[in-house]
């Protein structure tokens, strides 16, 4: 029988009987248009049933006795496809005829990778570089277009652009989103327009770090303001001065206008009437309708995130009306007034500095009277990492 014909019409036997008779009309007919002397001489193999025992027999008959074996139950010897990967598609270059299918094997020979079983005729396409569905294309966004390592379907935002892929660093005041993090320019300086200095955490806290010697301390620089927002008149070195042992910078005709410190394990002074606490720092502001603030000044020592956080509250049971505020950045975060003896008040907040922007803590004389204003502070600066 014509070998093209017994190919195309291969039956499983599991067809449906409709299918038989078609593959057996369109083989007869090619039999036929090729002469009757044709039809006698070719041969075809068809798989037989042996009785009860379950046995099938592969048959070599003439194609003039087609029609009889495949109407009584036999079917034409199909073609089976070794699958090796085992996601039922096969390798069409690996065929074997057998009347039962082999293990590992299929009927289906249209696998165009029989080693992955991820694979074959419709299967879904992965991240991979591979043309899993068969198709003949590997699609674009697995292809990395731009070399960089990176294709759009692992995140690529740019896949056009070697210079953009996820990780990469941040080309400062490009107005790309350079790493694919759906941000832009997140790395970089406000300040400079380069990159962002990096951010190490740190801690700073006004009264344990008080300096008797140095103004500026490191960050902290202790003088006076005549606003809220500065700017600020440091004291100069030989303008501090000890009562007891309390230690003062400033003083403008006494003790007015002046930050002090208490260095001691001690109380110092009468709590009856006014006591500085161990440790403590103390500002004071200058008299007169016009008195200037006294000042506790941090300056950044480098661009960052910083969080901060104040609490003022008198030291004197005779205190007058006492006025506080905090200012960041040039910007005032807020103020607040003193009444009593027992009052306090906090300020906190977070900014972001450039290096050498200031955060000022400042008391004033609240009622234009400077008489028993002293006021203890807690500052504390944290840099965000």
């Amino acid at each position: 029988m014509d070998a093209v014909c017994v190919r195309r019409f291969t039956l499983d036997p599991e067809e449906d009987p409709l299918h038989r008779i078609q593959a057996l009309t369109l083989c007869t007919l090619s039999l036929l248009l090729a002469g009757p002397a044709s039809a006698a001489a070719n041969k075809v193999d068809v798989c037989h049933p042996a009785g009860e025992s379950g046995n099938v027999l592969s048959l070599n008959v003439s194609a003039n006795s087609l029609g009889g074996h495949l109407g009584h139950g036999d079917w034409l010897l199909p073609t089976w496809y070794a699958d090796g990967d085992g996601d039922g598609y096969g390798d069409a270059a690996m065929a074997v005829e057998d009347c039962i299918a082999p293990s590992g094997t299929t009927s289906d020979s249209s696998d165009c990778d029989d080693g992955d079983a991820d694979a074959y005729p419709g299967a879904p396409e992965l991240c991979d570089g591979l043309d899993n569905d068969c198709d003949g294309v590997v699609p674009n966004d697995e292809l990395d277009l731009d070399a960089d390592g990176v294709a759009a379907c692992e995140g690529d935002c740019d896949d056009a652009d070697a210079g953009i892929f996820p990780g990469a660093p941040e080309t400062c005041a490009d107005g790309v989103d350079n790493n694919c993090d759906g941000a832009v320019d997140e790395d970089c300086s406000n300040c400079s327009g380069g990159p962002a200095d990096p951010q190490i955490a740190m801690s700073w806290d006004a009264a344990d770090d008080f300096s008797f010697v140095n103004n500026p301390n490191g960050p902290w620089g202790y003088g006076y303001a005549s606003s809220t927002t500065g700017p600020v008149t440091l004291w100069n070195p030989g303008q501090q001065f000890t009562t007891g042992s309390l230690q003062w910078w400033g003083g403008l005709g006494g003790y007015r206008l002046t930050t002090y410190h208490n260095p001691t394990s001690s109380t110092i002074g009468n709590c009856g009437d006014w006591c500085v606490a161990p440790g403590q720092l103390v500002l004071h502001p200058e008299d007169g309708s016009a008195g200037r603030r006294a000042v506790v000044q941090f300056t950044a020592p480098t661009e960052g995130t910083y969080d901060f956080a104040a609490m003022f509250s008198p030291i004197d049971r005779q205190m007058n009306y006492i006025g506080t505020s905090v200012a960041a950045g040039g910007a005032l975060v807020g103020t607040d007034v003193l009444s009593f003896y027992t009052d306090s008040t906090s300020f906190s907040g977070q900014a972001d500095l450039c290096a050498g922007d200031t955060i000022v803590f400042a008391v004033d004389n609240g009622s234009g009277s400077w008489v028993n204003d002293g006021t203890g502070i807690e500052a504390q600066v944290d840099r965000l990492p």
